[in-house]
């Protein structure tokens, strides 16, 4: 039985209640393909998973979970008309989702769940490497970071992660910066998920190194695995999704999605080697 969804952006603040406001939404996601792109496109398989927000534009992720995925990573114009259902366009353009054919050069994007806008204006894209990891996982990319220049939507650094902080199993689902610690920019220290081999994975800028960082509590738990959604019952063994990071209290926030336990918490410099 296939599933639709009702996918919406919402913005709004909490005085007392909810009020939240609906910016777009949408029952399918739609594209715009350049004429002769020849994807195998499955709307129903399209699912938002991140949203990033700039001056002017929203960055939208989405993974490759099955098959049939568009552009893994989109965008639309932050001033589009309130509940409209505006059509995705490629970011930065579609030469970097040849995925999308099953043309894996691995040269562009593969499948983005997260990004995240540091103070220099740049995005920086997570790129998973997986293709239906949902169905039948495989990883045909190696899991790196893009990093583009805002201003004209140029590629500005590439950063491939060394394989010995990447396990058979990894699928990489958040990003955060840390630019308190060593600087902004370049050099930040950014935290990244790995949701089903279970751990951070944190990479100095400055000097260009990573390293793993694993504790019980980022573990799911089998007794918080079962999910349901709109009489959809399916079981999830999900570790680390959730994350934010503190700069003022030199902290980051994490959180297993198969868990009941509340937010966890890791002192930044905990997660530096020794």
């Amino acid at each position: 039985m296939e599933l639709m969804l009702l996918f919406a952006i919402v913005a709004g603040c909490i005085i007392g209640s909810s009020s939240l406001e609906i910016l777009n939404q949408w029952n399918l996601i739609t594209f715009d393909f350049p004429p002769g792109y020849s994807a195998n496109y499955r709307p129903e398989n399209n699912v938002f998973t991140g949203v990033e927000v700039s001056e002017d534009r929203i960055f939208l992720s989405t993974p490759r979970l099955r098959a049939g995925v568009g552009a893994t990573l989109a965008v639309i114009p932050r001033n589009t008309p309130k509940g409209s259902s505006p059509t995705l366009t490629a970011y930065p353009d579609w030469s970097f989702h040849d995925a999308a054919t099953g043309n894996f050069t691995c040269n562009g994007l593969t499948s983005v769940y997260r990004t995240k806008i540091d103070s220099c204006n740049r995005l920086w894209v997570l790129d998973a490497g997986t293709e239906t990891s949902i169905d039948n996982y495989m990883r045909p990319c190696d899991p790196k970071i893009l990093i583009f220049d805002l201003r004209n939507d140029q590629l500005v650094r590439t950063i491939v992660l060394p394989q010995d902080v990447v396990r058979p199993a990894s699928i990489f689902t958040n990003i955060v910066l840390d630019e308190s610690i060593q600087g902004n920019c370049d050099a930040s220290f950014v935290y990244m998920t790995d949701t089903i081999a279970y751990g951070l994975v944190v990479y100095d800028g400055l000097n260009d190194r990573a390293w793993r960082f694993q504790d019980p509590t980022m573990f799911p738990n089998p007794d918080n695995s079962q999910f349901e959604i709109v009489g959809e019952r399916f079981s999830f063994m999900d570790g680390i999704i959730g994350l934010t990071h503190s700069p003022q209290l030199a902290t980051v926030f994490y959180q297993p999605l198969a868990s009941d336990r509340y937010l966890l918490q890791l002192v930044s410099i905990s997660l530096f080697p020794r």
